[in-house]
């Protein structure tokens, strides 16, 4: 635990105590009661002890008497706050200082006594005069402070804060409410004043005190009676919260589940930022944050029951956004195969995730404005499979997939080199045909005996330049039958 310095201490003591005394109007007063107290000491010291000097003693019961009701009045304020702040810290110690005060001006009251009861006029006066002069006092004082109790937006209203006031001292008050800035509903509206919102002696309004970032939706149980603030809001009969309204931009991050349209489940990450419309009017530094009434209005009766683990809830304005997004984003993730989520780019296209992501937005804006939300942005995250496992079985699906491409790629290659080889073939028959049939001619023509070795060699001869003009023609030809020719040729050779 750190240490703190004398210095650090007194420092700290000064700023949370002593400067907060004049953001308090009790304490404020207090302070310059005080200080006027200390003032009028200084002042009436030194007259004291110069009147004499200078043989003006004749104007000392005067100046005595006129400080003395300086002091009284003084005085008398300084209790009447010490009074005060005791009735608002610890009520039973302004139970008994009251009544000790009562106590001393009845027995003042009855010093002034004689004879059997009869009271003289002047004592009578004196006190009734007191005590009205006190109660008159207390009561303009009053008046006046609670003009600086609440940030109302007009003097005008002070009368109403007076007889709040004046009713919660006789305990037939309407309760008070401030609203902070908490994270769950429930914990957002504090009571500061106990009261009765069903009184039938109230002649006074209750309040409600915002911040200048938040609304409240009114009640009074039979009648809604709109969105009210931010600031002060002052209620009537039966008026109760009936939900808060938080005005500044809020976010709600979520998972949703979709199925693709060939039954493949989808995991993503939305979000979506919004806020109650406020018709396009922007915050401004020194006043509270905007908003259409008529869109709160909205928001709050668009409120719905939902059942969740078999009980019914009802689903807040700000939970709208939630509920139709997802199932908004659900539609557009069922209208796409698996694949296609992460298929390439289009030529002249987008990718999927970003065409997803702009009908996301356009058709959760156009929900959203009806009800009064205006939906400030959206997006979604990587598309990814709930279970991992897909991964696996896809790349399986592709490799099967590709493995039987490139199969048929190999089919038809090899079908093209067939027909490569029987053209090949077809063509070296028809040149050995038409050659040996030349070869033929000449020696019919020459009317040389063609003899069965000179037919064997020239048929050697033919298939032996043609394979030379087509040296493709070589490998087309088996093995075995070149190891023939060769044979052939040594034998007539020989």
């Amino acid at each position: 635990m750190e240490v703190q310095s004398p210095q650090e201490r007194f420092a700290k003591y000064s700023r949370e105590t002593i400067g907060g005394i004049l953001h308090r109007p009790i304490g404020c007063y207090t302070l310059l009661l005080v200080l006027a107290l200390i003032g009028l000491f200084a002042l009436h010291v030194p007259l004291t002890t110069l009147l004499p000097r200078l043989n003006l003693t004749e104007f000392l019961p005067v100046l005595n008497i006129l400080f003395a009701a300086l002091f009284g009045w003084v005085l008398a304020g300084l209790g009447v706050c010490l009074l005060l702040y005791l009735w608002l810290k610890f009520k039973p110690a302004a139970v008994v200082v009251t009544l000790m005060l009562a106590i001393l001006w009845g027995a003042g009251l009855a010093r002034h006594v004689r004879g059997e009861g009869t009271l003289p006029i002047a004592g009578a006066v004196i006190f009734l005069l007191s005590l009205v002069a006190g109660g008159a006092v207390f009561l303009r004082g009053l008046y006046v402070v609670s003009g600086f109790l609440l940030p109302l937006p007009s003097k005008g209203h002070r009368d109403k804060v007076f007889s709040f006031l004046r009713d919660y001292i006789s305990h037939v008050n309407f309760p008070a409410y401030v609203v902070v800035d908490e994270l769950h509903e429930e914990d957002k509206v504090e009571e500061r004043v106990p009261g009765n919102p069903f009184s039938r002696l109230t002649t006074s309004p209750g309040f409600i005190l915002t911040g200048c970032d938040h609304a409240v939706a009114i009640s009074d149980g039979l009648k809604f009676k709109g969105a009210k603030g931010p600031g002060v809001i002052f209620t009537g009969f039966s008026d109760q919260i009936v939900r808060t309204i938080d005005l500044r931009p809020q976010l709600r991050a979520f998972h949703v589940e979709a199925l693709t349209k060939d039954g493949i489940k989808i995991r993503v990450l939305a979000f979506t930022p919004f806020k109650i419309d406020a018709r396009g009017r922007q915050s401004r530094l020194g006043e509270p944050l905007p908003y259409n009434k008529g869109a709160a209005f909205r928001a709050i009766h668009a409120q719905k029951m939902e059942h969740e683990g078999g009980e019914k809830k009802q689903c807040s304005w700000d939970d709208l956004p939630r509920m139709i997004a997802k199932r908004t984003l659900q539609n557009i993730i069922s209208e796409y195969n698996f694949d296609d989520l992460y298929g390439p780019y289009q030529p002249g296209g987008k990718p999927p995730r970003k065409v997803i992501a702009g009908r996301f937005y356009e058709q959760v804006a156009a929900e959203l404005e009806p009800l009064g939300i205006q939906l400030i942005g959206a997006g979604i995250s990587d598309l990814e499979p709930a279970d991992p496992q897909v991964y696996v079985e896809r790349v399986r699906s592709w490799q099967a997939d590709w493995a039987r491409k490139i199969m048929l790629k190999q089919a038809e290659g090899q079908a093209e080199w067939l027909r490569m080889v029987e053209r090949a073939r077809a063509e070296a028959q028809a040149d050995l045909i038409l050659n040996l049939g030349r070869q033929l001619e000449e020696l019919s023509t020459a009317r040389t005996e063609l003899r069965p070795e000179v037919a064997l060699n020239l048929l050697v001869s033919i298939l032996d330049e043609l394979m030379r003009q087509q040296p493709t023609l070589g490998r087309l030809v088996p093995g075995e039958t070149l190891q023939a020719l060769l044979g052939i040729r040594k034998a007539i050779t020989e």
